[in-house]
Order: C-alpha cells, then structure tokens, then sequence
C-alpha cells in the first residue's frame, strides 16, 4: 500500500513521520524518541506542489507572512537551486532574533526491496541474534567507537533497527530516526574504521525490508551538502519525491 502513495500523499504522510502535528498541521516538536523542539518552519517541495509547516509557537501573522512568501514567489522547481522565496523568508524569521539557520534537505523514497546488499553479518532488532546482540552489550558495556559517535546506551538504538557487523563489531547502524504510523525515516551511522566500504548502503537496504515496517511509507532523507549521503542514496537507486528546507 505504501509503495502506491502519489507524491501528494507522500509528502503528508513524510511531514506526519518527521513531526507531531496538531490539529491544524502545525509543529509541536519532532517525532524523535529526543522529543526534539522542531523547526520554526519547513517548506517543501516537489516540483509541482509546494507545502509549509509551521511551529506552534510561530505568531499568527508571521505565519501568514511565510504562507504569503510561498504563494508569491515562483514555484520551487529545481532541487540544485535555492527556492526565489528563501531570503523573503529567512528575513521574516530572523527578525527580532537577529538570525535564521537554513537547512536544505533532499527527501527520498525508500521502497523496500532495494540493494545493494553485501558480505557482511546482518543483526535486527526483534530476532534471537539482535536479542543476542543487545545482551552482549548490556554485559560489556557499548564499545568506545559507539561511545565517540554519541552512543551513550541501547536506547540510543532506536528501533526497528539493522546493525552490519565486521568481524563481530559494529560497524554501521540503520535505525528508526523517525517512526510513524504511516511512515518511518531512516537514520544511518557508519562509524569512521568502516566507511567508504559501501556498508550505509547495506545497512538501508536492510533496514528497508525489516519486518516492523511493513506497510509503511519509508523515506531516507539528506541535508544538500551531504555529499556521502547523497552518495548513499545515488548507490541504491532512490527515487528524490520531495525537496525542503528547514528553518532554524
């Protein structure tokens, strides 16, 4: 069912997995386990279609400003280019805070039959060997590499999540960034010893086809100036639906 979505529906479906929306679709915070305070505002686009969530806590007639901003300008067509819109509303938002950080983000459809795979060991959440896995951990303690990335316990492992081991170490981790009930987003880490290996790769593909997400629309999602992970999307083939910036 997920895999039938138009792009409309996609990019609601992607705005409900990232964040908690209100009634009015307007941000509450982000849909992380961190309970993250969200952006102040994210625009989207696919080409055809333009959308703008707003936070909460943003005045009323600011948001009609941004709204305005959307509507006026030329459509965002292109995902290389800024969107004409852009300084009117960086300029809305920074005002009285003396600035605005712009994040732009190119969004992926992640269908769940996708390679590459490779010769590595897979462990997910859910089987006997991620059981296994996380008890091992719990015994020894997450190893210093985990710990430098940020790691501080398995709650960090959010699950569902698909862990590629090199030689019984971790070496790259697919994880639930955000979980919905239409959607999931997938956040992948691979730890500097194994990069450049194409184990993010694996790790997504894996990831995709996780049992715990089945019927759900899945996206993997990337800042614009993320080059590796644009690579990543590039080797497995992934279809860009959508295009956003996120204001900060």
């Amino acid at each position: 069912m997920a895999e039938q979505l138009s792009g409309d529906d996609l990019m609601a479906v992607h705005a409900a997995t990232l964040f908690v929306l209100d009634d009015e679709g307007r941000i509450v915070r982000e849909n992380d386990p961190d309970e993250s305070a969200g952006p102040l505002a994210f625009v989207t686009s696919t080409g055809l279609r333009q959308g703008l969530h707003r936070h909460v806590t943003l005045a009323d007639d600011l948001a009609r400003h941004l709204a305005g901003c959307v509507g006026r300008f030329p459509a965002w067509r292109d995902p290389d280019e800024a969107p004409a819109a852009l300084p009117a509303m960086r300029a809305l938002l920074a005002a009285g805070r003396g600035r605005c950080d712009v994040e732009r983000v190119l969004i992926h459809h992640l269908p769940r039959q996708c390679a590459p795979s490779g010769p590595f060991e897979v462990v997910a959440s859910g089987t006997d060997a991620g059981d296994a896995l996380v008890e091992r951990l719990r015994r020894q303690g997450l190893p210093p590499h985990l710990v430098a990335a940020g790691f501080v316990g398995l709650a960090d492992f959010w699950a569902p999540w698909c862990a590629m081991l090199v030689d019984g170490t971790i070496a790259s981790l697919a994880f639930a960034a955000r979980l919905g009930r239409a959607g999931a987003e997938i956040g992948v880490h691979t730890f500097p010893p194994w990069r450049s290996r194409g184990l993010a790769a694996a790790a997504a593909a894996h990831w995709a086809g996780h049992p715990d997400l089945a019927g759900k629309a899945l996206f993997y999602s990337t800042a614009f100036d993320n080059r590796s992970s644009r690579r990543v999307a590039g080797r497995l083939g992934l279809e860009l639906f959508a295009w956003g910036l996120r204001f900060g």
